[in-house]
């Protein structure tokens, strides 16, 4: 594996924390750079930090490539499990239908940003 002697990770966000820590078992030092202070407990650095979030498949697959067992403590810290399939209805063309697919039928933590951010921290 290429090692790299030092990457710079601008915004401690939840795309930095993420792009830090990939990067942080490749490189010798990795820096993560933000503006604002660390926030306490759950809070966010994002200004959408307490409104809902809700993990879904794609990207709750990528979330716990990077963090393993991150939907499981979400959900043990207190996000409400969701199952999107029963609550949703995607546009295909012009008619309205079900959605259905893997994904959807998963469970997938709703939670705000804060206790996302708090818990990958």
């Amino acid at each position: 594996m290429v090692r790299i002697e030092q990457a710079v990770v601008i915004g401690a966000s939840l795309a930095g924390l993420a792009t830090a820590a990939v990067l942080a078992p490749r490189a010798r030092r990795v820096t993560l750079i933000e503006a604002r202070p660390a926030p306490s407990g759950t809070a966010s650095i994002a200004p959408q930090g307490p409104a809902p979030h809700l993990l879904l498949g794609g990207g709750r697959d990528a979330l716990e490539a990077i963090y393993p067992g991150l939907a499981a403590d979400l959900l043990a810290k207190g996000a409400s499990p969701a199952c999107p399939a029963n609550r949703r209805l995607w546009y295909h063309g012009y008619r309205a239908r079900p959605h259905d697919d893997a994904y959807a039928r998963q469970v997938a933590p709703l939670c705000t940003r804060g206790l996302l951010e708090s818990t990958v921290r």
